[in-house]
């Protein structure tokens, strides 16, 4: 089978990401991750990889670093704008990428809202995965990166 792996360009996702390719490459699977240009420096193992470029006007460094040091209100605006721009930019460049490696499945982080919507756009059947806290789309239940008050109950 072929699948691709879709993550966000931070190196912990990097990594969870390349260990799975790993190991579904030593089940006999063709596995390929689809980075955002830059995220590629992350990678310790030698796996196929594709790459697609930053948003405009920004790069994958300067993206980590705004989104690891928010600093107030305004930075968590502009890492969410950040993602967006990402997700845009991956939905732009991404479908072509998997159409060229004629995948069979994508697995998607769940912090990449584009993996999911590139997949079904594609009509391919994919799996969304997080490696990190898990984010609930519960109203009550805040992200876990924020320090916004929860529902105890």
């Amino acid at each position: 089978m072929r699948l691709a792996l879709i993550c966000p360009p931070y190196p912990s996702h990097v990594q969870v990401f390349e260990v799975l390719a790993s190991a579904l490459r030593s089940r006999g699977h063709e596995a390929v991750l689809i980075l955002q240009e830059g995220a590629e420096a992350f990678l310790s193992k030698d796996v196929p990889y594709e790459l697609f470029p930053p948003p405009h006007g920004r790069s994958t460094p300067q993206i980590i670093q705004q989104a690891a040091n928010p600093r107030g209100l305004f930075g968590v605006l502009r890492t969410v704008a950040n993602a967006a721009a990402a997700t845009d930019t991956l939905c732009r460049h991404v479908p072509e990428i998997l159409r060229k490696r004629t995948v069979n499945a994508v697995i998607a982080d769940e912090m990449e809202p584009a993996g999911g919507l590139v997949a079904r756009y594609l009509r391919l059947p994919y799996l969304s995965l997080a490696c990190a806290l898990p984010l609930e789309r519960d109203e009550r239940i805040p992200p876990p990166y924020l320090d916004w008050p929860y529902a105890a109950d």
